[in-house]
């Protein structure tokens, strides 16, 4: 018979590979085997009983994250009281200086207020000294103006190498003329410094009364017209007055009359202009003047 039929000896003994050491270990106790593979399960069990306890990897990201959440959770606590404070204490320091400014805004305001008070006062003052000033050039220039009422200029007079200045201008009038001058109706009389080197220094005569110097005055066209001008003194103020007035366009008509300078825009009423007037604001303003036919 093969081996294949051959019963196996019951008294055979059997083989067992140690653990370890891979040694063959004759085992002839079936109990023996079976203590072996109860432990091995035993062993099975304790292992499936550790690997169901491990934590499972979702567990764990879970675990993972709520610790996560939770440091994260603390160090926003700490990080917001944290922050809280330093927001604190840089407004409470900002607090003192907005404080600090304040009380010196506060300062400047009142500083500000006392000097524009004083502005304020300076300001009336020279307005007052300004028109005080202007009254005074005012007065000072009528009372020169009135000393020079009985003034008359004269421009164009021959003959002045003569010493007798007043004997020459006397008898200029009556040539010119046929006007009487008396010697006694002049107050005064002298030549200025020349104005133009061909014609003759002008002169000025001093007359003792307002009717003896208009009974010359209403000559001067005639006289004019033989060469020699006759003008009233008239100060350096209105004269300014005068030419200012005559160089706007504004102003038609612009004369002198008995101490004042009176100037006229077309179609309206005259009007006196002052030395601190404007020409032009001064007759624009003037009522219209009305024309009576008869």
């Amino acid at each position: 018979m093969s081996s294949r039929g051959k019963e196996k000896n019951p008294n055979t003994p059997r083989f067992t590979r140690s653990s370890g050491k891979g040694e063959m270990t004759e085992n002839t106790d079936g109990e023996e085997t079976n203590r072996d593979i109860t432990g091995i399960y035993a062993i099975l069990d304790t292992i499936k009983q550790e690997i169901g306890q491990m934590i499972k990897k979702d567990d764990m990201k879970i675990i993972i994250s709520e610790i996560t959440d939770c440091v994260l959770e603390t160090l926003r606590k700490e990080l917001k009281t944290e922050i809280k404070k330093l927001v604190n204490d840089a407004t409470d320091d900002i607090r003192e200086q907005y404080d600090a400014v304040l009380g010196q805004n506060e300062q400047l305001h009142a500083e500000k207020r006392e000097m524009q008070t004083k502005i304020d006062d300076l300001i009336n003052n020279a307005q007052i000294g300004h028109r005080k000033a202007n009254d005074a050039i005012r007065m000072a220039n009528y009372n020169e103006q009135y000393s020079r009422k009985m003034n008359i200029r004269i421009f164009g007079l021959p003959n002045q190498q003569s010493r007798e200045l007043q004997t020459t201008f006397i008898e200029t009038i009556k040539k010119l003329t046929e006007i009487d001058v008396a010697n006694e109706e002049i107050i005064a009389i002298h030549s200025l410094p020349k104005r133009s080197p061909d014609k003759p220094n002008p002169v000025i005569v001093k007359i003792r009364n307002t009717e003896s110097k208009s009974n010359i005055m209403k000559h001067r066209k005639l006289l004019l017209e033989k060469q020699l001008k006759l003008a009233d003194d008239i100060t350096k103020n209105n004269l300014g007055q005068m030419n200012r007035a005559r160089e706007n366009s504004h102003v038609d008509k612009v004369w002198y009359f008995n101490g004042a300078v009176y100037a006229k825009a077309a179609g309206k009423k005259r009007v006196r202009i002052d030395i601190f007037d404007n020409p032009s604001e001064k007759v624009l303003t003037a009522p219209l003047e009305v024309f009576q036919t008869r």
